[in-house]
């Protein structure tokens, strides 16, 4: 897979502050309905929240790859937020 097809500029942040687990998956959900208008950002966020449930995908430090499935969603979209 092509990264720029997984990643769009738009979709790449920097200098984001990590006040909280709940602001981090806002802003997620928040930049994917932006970005890919047919993905609705309370279902996205809710799933994400949901997924985290189930077990994190973070380290607790670093690195986190929080993700989840959308029924709206056929190809695969990423964000990156430093």
């Amino acid at each position: 897979m092509n990264i720029e097809r997984l990643l769009s500029p738009d979709c790449a942040l920097a200098g984001v502050p990590g006040d909280s687990k709940k602001r981090i998956l806002e802003l997620v959900a928040s930049t994917l309905s932006r970005v890919h208008p047919i993905l609705d950002e309370e279902e996205t966020f809710d799933r994400l929240i949901e997924r985290e449930r189930l077990g994190s995908k973070g380290d607790g430090e670093v690195v986190a790859i929080p993700h989840c499935r959308l029924p709206n969603c056929c190809d695969t979209v990423g964000v990156l937020l430093q």
